[in-house]
């Protein structure tokens, strides 16, 4: 700004957050001084003035806003399109059929808690006719029903989760099931359980639901106990993935 440059008190542009500028007007020509015509002029000017520039500001500040949604959606989508991949990629590495043995009835059951969840389960059946299923291992107990007694058996072995440490020894336990009796591998889903109370579902309850089921087949026992759970949350969501593989030995 020039040193003959005036600036009028009304040249100030105010709205609601405070100054937005000013109008400043230089010398007229001659050098005559501002007349009480040309305040009122300005004044005039100043309130259109502020309200274009609030507008302005509005409309940057909207497509801004705009902008930032379409880059929140774009992300979104990309995140969900990624869960989803995950999601997929998970669901396709368990087997699609179980195994066929003359003696054993098999089923199996998985139901992640988010989009994606950790569990896993597998069989391999070698040449030979002999079953390995995976992942008991950094588990839950294994649960068995016996059939001649009707009570249910925990077996703990205490060990890494399968693949988490190269080399670890892990322990082997030799078990012999009977005519109806039922093996039960699971994660940690239902026992830990929890209802809107902060009630855990635990251990017990679980072997409980077990033996009431036992008597069905291996499909209808997972049934039973998914049931059995879904009762005891009363619609809350689960907080981990709940895997069921059930063997039962044919009579």
């Amino acid at each position: 700004m020039s040193k003959r440059m005036r600036v009028l008190p009304g040249g100030l542009l105010f709205s609601k957050d405070g100054m937005l500028g000013l109008i400043s007007l230089g010398p007229r020509l001659g050098d005559p001084p501002f007349s009480r015509e040309d305040k009122r002029l300005l004044m005039s000017v100043g309130g259109p003035a502020t309200f274009a520039i609030e507008n302005a500001q509005l409309v940057e500040q909207m497509l801004e806003e705009a902008r930032r949604g379409q880059e929140l959606e774009a992300e979104n989508e990309q995140r969900a399109k990624e869960l989803e991949e995950a999601r997929q990629l998970q669901l396709s590495m368990p087997p699609k059929n179980m195994p066929q043995l003359p003696h054993l009835e098999i089923a199996a059951y998985m139901k992640p808690a988010a989009e994606v969840g950790g569990d896993y389960y597998d069989f391999h059946q070698s040449d030979n006719g002999i079953l390995t299923v995976v992942v008991s291992a950094g588990m839950p107990p294994v649960l068995i029903y016996r059939a001649e007694t009707g009570l249910v058996e925990e077996v703990m072995i205490k060990a890494m989760p399968l693949g988490s440490v190269s080399g670890y020894p892990y322990r082997e336990r030799e078990l012999t099931p009977g005519s109806g009796d039922v093996v039960v591998l699971m994660s940690g889903g239902l026992p830990e359980r929890f209802n809107y109370e902060g009630e855990m579902f635990d251990y017990w309850r679980t072997m409980k639901a077990l033996a009431e089921s036992a008597a069905s087949s291996s499909s209808e026992i997972i049934e039973g106990l998914v049931s059995a759970g879904e009762a005891w949350a009363e619609g809350r969501p689960q907080d981990d993935d709940v895997t069921f593989v059930v063997l039962k030995v044919k009579s």
